[in-house]
C-alpha cells in the first residue's frame, strides 16, 4: 500500500497538497489484496463520517494507460483532487500529467469508470497554479 506506484514525486506532491498532518488512509494498486482495498475504503469512510482530514487513493487503468486517484481533505479543511495520468494522448507513447482541482467535497461511491474506483470528488475547479507550483519542487 505504498504511494511509490506513480511517479517519482509522487507522494511528495499529495503531502503538499494535505498537509504532513493529514492521515494517511492508503494507496493501493491494481494488484493489491481485497482486505488492503477494503482498509484503504474503510479508513476513507470513517474519516469522512467524523469529518477529519485524510488523503486516500488507487492506481488503476483506462483505455488507454495507467493513472493514480487520489483524494484529500487538508489540514485547513479544503478538498481536492489530485490525478496522475500516464499517458494524455489517447494512445500510447503519449505524455503523462497531472491534474489539481479544488473541490467542494466527496462522496464515497465511484468516480470513475475504472476498476477499483470508491470516491468521486464534488464541484472541482482545477488549480493549475497549484499544478505548477508542485512540478516546480
Amino acid at each position: 500500500m505504498s504511494w511509490n506506484n506513480c511517479y517519482s514525486s509522487f507522494e511528495k506532491h499529495v503531502v503538499a497538497i494535505s498537509g504532513d498532518g493529514a492521515p494517511n488512509c492508503g494507496f493501493f494498486t491494481i494488484e493489491a489484496s481485497e482486505p488492503d482495498k477494503a482498509k484503504v475504503r474503510d479508513c476513507l469512510e470513517h474519516k469522512v463520517q467524523t469529518n477529519n482530514s485524510f488523503r486516500v487513493g488507487h492506481q488503476s487503468y483506462g483505455d488507454d494507460s495507467l493513472f493514480c486517484d487520489v483524494a484529500i481533505k487538508d489540514t485547513s479543511g479544503k478538498y481536492w483532487s489530485f490525478m496522475y495520468d500516464s499517458d494524455i494522448s489517447g494512445g500510447s507513447g503519449g505524455p503523462a500529467t497531472i491534474w489539481v482541482s479544488e473541490c467542494k467535497g466527496i462522496k464515497i461511491e465511484p468516480g470513475t469508470i475504472a476498476p477499483d474506483s470508491f470516491f468521486h470528488m464534488l464541484e472541482c475547479n482545477e488549480r493549475k497554479d497549484i499544478k505548477a507550483k508542485l512540478l516546480r519542487k
